[in-house]
């Protein structure tokens, strides 16, 4: 089990492939926030939500798999697996990557691997990701977002361009702020078309 478990609010695992399914489609993750951009938009996401989940992934997203315990490791983070529920809302939830533990508490970590690019941040997508989680583990002082940019060989391998870079969003961040009021208001009205949806002919016509 993952390192929130101590929080008593997971709702799957992920490393349980079949339990997180049992939720997919009911529950809003911090996969799905990100993409919350626009307000006027609403439909488009639930169809996302909505929609099987049918990509078994590549070589790219293997080899970011493959690379998290390192990248992980090097923030100095603890695995987690657990998908995690806000407070009062079990309608939201999130599985961050990793937890740091501090002096004063802990710290929430966002790894990801960037292929043949030269990266100085988080795109939007990923502030509203960091957002979403921190939303849902109020107990977390902040998330740190760490990533590696990986880069091809002539025998296709990849390795690790430079060190991995860490940058550090306290909760109260603006970029987190903003992404926060933002996405909020729009989950509570995908929520709602998600629950008229199953309640007219089980989903909308799309």
């Amino acid at each position: 089990m993952g390192t929130l478990t101590y929080l008593g609010r997971t709702l799957a695992d992920s490393t349980d492939r079949t339990w997180s399914l049992s939720v997919h489609g009911t529950v809003i993750g911090a996969s799905a926030a990100s993409k919350f951009a626009l307000p006027g938009s609403v439909e488009t996401y639930v169809r996302q939500i909505l929609k099987p989940q049918t990509f078994l992934g590549n070589e790219i997203t293997e080899n970011g798999h493959r690379r998290e315990p390192y990248l992980l490791t090097w923030a100095g983070a603890e695995r987690n697996t657990q998908f995690i529920h806000a407070v009062g809302n079990t309608r939201f939830a999130a599985t961050p990557d990793g937890v740091i533990s501090t002096r004063d508490g802990m710290r929430l970590a966002q790894t990801t691997a960037k292929h043949n690019r030269i990266v100085t941040g988080p795109t939007p997508a990923e502030i509203r990701q960091m957002a979403w989680q921190l939303m849902c583990v109020p107990e977390a002082d902040g998330v740190d977002f760490v990533w590696g940019e990986y880069v091809r060989e002539p025998d296709s391998v990849w390795v690790l361009r430079r060190d991995p870079e860490t940058i550090r969003f306290d909760r109260d961040h603006p970029s987190i702020t903003r992404a926060t009021a933002l996405i909020v208001p729009i989950a509570h009205e995908v929520i709602a078309a998600l629950d008229s949806a199953r309640l007219t002919a089980k989903g909308l016509s799309f």
